[in-house]
């Protein structure tokens, strides 16, 4: 129906239904902008983060250890949080919203939400990594000795003792990877490892500890 039929059915004003026309209009316009605003989904993280994320979702599936939804959300919400980034998402739960991760699946196509199947693993696959502290010098242990005496002594070095970390690692089997020792000093000299059984690698902290880096030695010397 025209704008004049309009005004002569209703017998109306045709310059008052028009101005009231010309205002529907204008108010209905803003508010779709304003609803295409609210819907639009404003990124939180930038591009080089996002795709961090990507590459760690990748390698943590590799290894088995996929991330669920729950694990993202919380890893995104942690992310901003620590770094001060402006975000959307409810403090209160402490995790993104399903939103954000709606919005980064589709931006990466190559993820997707899966069900994984149970891994069951030969128990020669299976390994038991452990460290353990060996000091040069012990301390006495308990002796037997005639009842009433006061002072017990025992003979042991005067000097003060270094720790010395052991790596091993060793399957249900019987098989073991030859062991890491990581000795208390700055330089690692292959003297010390005179005497270790074949296989051995050396490495030297501050205070004879294994450190993240001398595990990934170890890591890249048990895959070999």
């Amino acid at each position: 129906m025209s704008l004049r039929k309009a005004a002569l059915t209703f017998s109306v004003n045709k310059d008052a239904l028009h101005k009231r026309i010309q205002r529907k209009l204008k108010n209905l316009e803003s508010f779709n902008i304003h609803k295409r605003s609210l819907g639009s989904f404003k990124k939180v993280l930038s591009d080089d983060t996002e795709n961090q994320l990507v590459s760690y979702i990748k390698e943590m599936d590799l290894v088995y250890y996929g991330l669920s939804i729950s694990d993202i959300q919380q890893i995104v919400f942690q992310y901003v949080e620590k770094y001060n980034i402006v975000h959307p998402f409810n403090k209160y739960n402490g995790v993104a919203g399903r939103d954000f991760v709606s919005g980064f699946l589709k931006r990466y196509p190559d993820l997707s939400i899966r069900k994984p199947r149970g891994l069951s693993l030969n128990p020669h696959q299976i390994f038991n990594c452990n460290e353990s502290g060996i000091t040069t010098v012990h301390k006495p242990v308990k002796v037997i000795t005639k009842k009433g005496k006061h002072c017990i002594s025992s003979a042991t070095s005067g000097e003060r003792g270094v720790t010395t970390t052991v790596v091993c690692a060793m399957n249900v089997t019987g098989l073991f990877v030859p062991p890491m020792m990581i000795f208390k000093r700055k330089r690692m000299k292959l003297e010390l490892m005179d005497h270790a059984p074949f296989g051995t690698i050396g490495g030297c902290s501050k205070n004879g500890w294994i450190t993240t880096d001398l595990f990934i030695e170890f890591i890249k010397h048990f895959t070999k």
